[in-house]
């Protein structure tokens, strides 16, 4: 199995000892599938169980209801996974890996016992810390009390390990569980809990909205630092440049004044559509009006100031690509926004915005983002976690639960077909679990309908 392969299928059997369900997950060319049953079919725990699987949360896994579980691979290979359990008591998780052209299964376990001691251990650890006297930040100042703390409780405890090529099966996997129930009230700071994610994001108290503008914020200075280099690692070498166009001749046959001319456009298209999104300022009257000092039969000013240009413009491109998200983003929320427009800063450290690049107007004024309706922040969350936020992958699979709560009958309509839209131009995928007929819309055949048969 390589990082390229993906899940294709996912069953369960025995779940909660009365279902058996077998689901088709979204493909690179076929990104979205919308899952749908009666209350109390699962659909929610089915999406749990991938996430768990994801982040080897065995804990996760084996606290679901369900006998057996098997993921199929684009490649062929076929995870399996066994619940043990006895007269309703857990015994032990079985994983057996199949590989094509391999007679010789890899297979692990993980014995309640295990789990039973993480759990314990971490309790134990969590609690310690709690009890520790002082803010965090002054705990963590404090190096011989945290020698101290280390040498009274030990390390915090480590993560289960299984072989490493169930491990790699797991995360082939890919999936991060988004609940749109847990959000928060009006976005401000709740306790927000997300499966199947690293410890980073693991039980941080934060606003999902604020987490969401704050990701935002990330692409774009990690974006203007790669524009800064860019621009440096040109300047640097473009006296060098210039000298051997002008010593060589031309850099294209015959460069005319028309030529700075269709330079100078397209960089004013780039500098208008990066202004727009918010990314840079506009461009300066002194970039235009250099046009009326040059003579056309000047071929040595032609020759450098096009190399100029040619270097901003390829500048501008390569940030217009590493911004592209930020793009797709608002473009999809705005077309829902009512009187209001997100809208980016490249300025996000300066000023009284300091920290926050994301920003939505109500007629040219920033509005904090705890003043918008659950449906809005519901739109700004749930459009950011799949194009940039902390729960987006590369190649990764985005599991919604319920996204329509909150959600006006005329966003649910769009909120399917847009969705598609953004993970295929972001390369994932989503997996949705609803209620709503108004969301799938048209796409019927992305549905995927958990049975009523009954498990054996």
């Amino acid at each position: 199995m390589t990082a390229r392969d993906f899940p294709v299928t996912f069953t369960v059997e025995g779940l909660f000892d009365r279902f058996d369900h077998q689901i088709s997950l979204p493909r690179q060319g076929d990104p979205i599938r919308f899952m749908t049953a009666p209350n109390g079919y699962g659909k929610s725990t089915l999406l749990r169980l991938l996430a768990d699987l994801t982040a080897e949360n065995h804990v996760g896994v084996a606290s679901a209801f369900w006998r057996k579980l098997k993921i199929g691979y684009e490649s062929g290979a076929v995870l399996h996974a066994e619940r043990d359990a006895k007269e309703n008591h857990f015994e032990e998780l079985r994983y057996r890996l199949e590989l094509p052209g391999s007679d010789n299964p890899i297979s692990d376990r993980v014995p309640s016992n295990a789990l039973q001691r993480y759990v314990w251990e971490s309790s134990r650890w969590r609690n310690a810390q709690l009890r520790r006297a002082g803010s965090a930040g002054n705990r963590e100042s404090e190096g011989h009390l945290r020698h101290t703390f280390l040498e009274e409780y030990g390390p915090p405890p480590r993560t289960i390990r299984i072989r490493r090529e169930i491990r790699r099966a797991l995360r082939i996997v890919n999936a991060t569980y988004l609940d749109v129930h847990r959000l928060g009230p009006r976005g401000r700071m709740t306790p927000v809990v997300f499966r199947g994610v690293g410890p980073a994001r693991k039980g941080q108290a934060i606003g999902a909205a604020l987490g969401v503008a704050k990701a935002a914020t990330a692409v774009l200075r990690n974006a203007k630092l790669k524009y800064l280099a860019d621009s440096r690692g040109d300047e640097e070498t473009f006296a060098n440049r210039a000298v051997e166009a002008l010593n060589n001749g031309p850099l294209e046959d015959s460069p005319t004044f028309e030529s700075v001319v269709q330079q100078l456009n397209l960089l004013k298209r780039l500098y208008e559509q990066l202004g727009d999104l918010g990314v840079v300022a506009p461009l300066s009257p002194q970039a235009v009006d250099v046009l009326g000092t040059m003579k056309d039969s000047n071929a040595a000013a032609v020759a450098v100031i096009l190399l100029y240009w040619r270097d901003v413009v390829g500048r501008l491109r390569r940030l217009k690509w590493r911004v592209r998200s930020l793009e797709l983003y608002r473009d999809a929320v705005n077309s829902l926004l009512e009187g209001k427009a997100v809208r980016f800063r490249g300025d996000c450290d300066d000023g009284e915005n300091r920290g926050q690049g994301l920003e939505v107007h109500v007629e040219g004024r920033a509005i904090p983002l705890d003043c918008l309706s659950d449906g809005e922040q519901h739109l700004l969350v749930i459009f950011g976690e799949l194009m940039f936020g902390k729960l987006a992958r590369p190649r990764g699979l985005l599991l919604l639960d319920e996204p329509e709560n909150s959600l006006h009958p005329e966003w649910q309509a769009t909120l399917g077909k847009t969705l598609g839209q953004l993970a295929t131009s972001s390369r994932r995928r989503v997996l949705v679990a609803t209620h709503s007929p108004i969301i799938i819309g048209d796409a019927w055949d992305n549905e995927v309908s958990l049975d009523r048969r009954e498990s054996k």
